[in-house]
């Protein structure tokens, strides 16, 4: 007599542990990490539920994201993208090479650091100092972040946004209505624009342009060779300076002493005003400036110069 009463329970088994196989390695792109824990990987993505909250999120090239109402602590990356949904927080952000994106209203406390990834914030989102090495920063409507410092990543600053001093090497710094920062702009050679904003410090740039358009600036506005227009609207309350360049000397070959051209449109008011050589200003009649130390003054009633 053959009995094998286990044979078929034995099949049955293995199918059902080979359909879990299959299973698992369709999501095993993604770890999905429960209350309180912590999310550690080499190239899998971490996924936070909507409204827990959990501890480090730490890959390698996983992605993390953290799902609308979220909280963690740490998040660390070395080239996975980051991002938090709506009213999601996390304590600091870091990655070498990934993206940051948080939706509207979420926050990170403390630091985002990126090397070459971009960081954008939504609409009113919340974060400490931004900090990249070569991505771009958008800050969107309504939000708010401390300090933002990048090598050769531009800058946007959204409407009623909030921010501190915005540091670039590179990059363009654009600032919109109703947005305000609160610290220096501070460029190399990347262009500055604000329409309707304040800007309660100054603006200091080497060789990058400034327009400005019914905007204030409580500090002075500096320069080497960028060219400047002030449009009607713009109050400058301290003053404007168009530095000497570094040409000249003995150390000057391949050094272009640049003519400079500022613009000073109907309805500005600005301080004192500082020339070097080769700096054409234009001023409107009902312009309101002070003292005009150096460069060539004319005077200009229509919009062709």
């Amino acid at each position: 007599m053959h009995i094998r009463p286990t044979q078929k329970p034995i099949r049955t088994a293995l199918f059902l542990a080979f359909g879990a196989l299959l299973s698992f390695n369709a999501t095993a792109g993604i770890l999905v990490v429960g209350p309180g824990e912590d999310g550690d990987t080499s190239s899998q993505s971490v996924e936070v539920p909507a409204g827990i909250s959990a501890g480090n999120m730490d890959t390698a090239s996983g992605s993390v994201r953290v799902r609308a109402g979220a909280r963690v602590r740490v998040i660390d990356t070395a080239s996975g993208s980051v991002e938090l949904e709506t009213a999601a927080q996390a304590d600091t952000v870091d990655t070498a090479s990934g993206s940051v994106r948080l939706g509207p209203k979420a926050l990170v406390l403390g630091r985002i650091d990126v090397g070459s990834g971009s960081v954008t914030l939504g609409p009113g989102a919340s974060s400490g100092v931004i900090d990249t090495g070569s991505g771009a920063v958008d800050i969107g409507d309504n939000a708010v972040c401390r300090d933002i410092d990048t090598g050769s990543g531009s800058v946007s600053v959204g409407r009623n946004a909030t921010t501190g001093g915005i540091d670039t090497g590179s990059g363009s710094v654009t600032v919109n209505v109703g947005a305000r920062v609160l610290g220096d702009i501070d460029t190399g050679s990347g262009s500055v624009r604000a329409t309707g904003a304040t800007l309660q410090r100054g603006i200091d740039t080497g060789s990058g342009n400034i327009t400005l358009n019914g905007t204030v600036v409580s500090g002075d506005i500096y320069t080497t060779s960028g060219d400047i227009q002030l449009a009607s609207g713009t109050r400058v309350n301290g003053n404007l300076v168009v530095r000497e360049n570094s040409c000249g000397g003995w150390f000057s070959f391949g050094c272009e002493n640049k003519p400079t051209q500022v613009v000073i449109d109907a309805g500005v008011s600005i301080g004192n005003i500082t020339l070097r050589d080769n700096v054409v200003l234009y001023v409107h009649p009902t312009a309101k400036i002070g003292r005009v130390i150096g460069g060539e003054r004319k005077t200009y009633q229509a919009e062709a110069r």
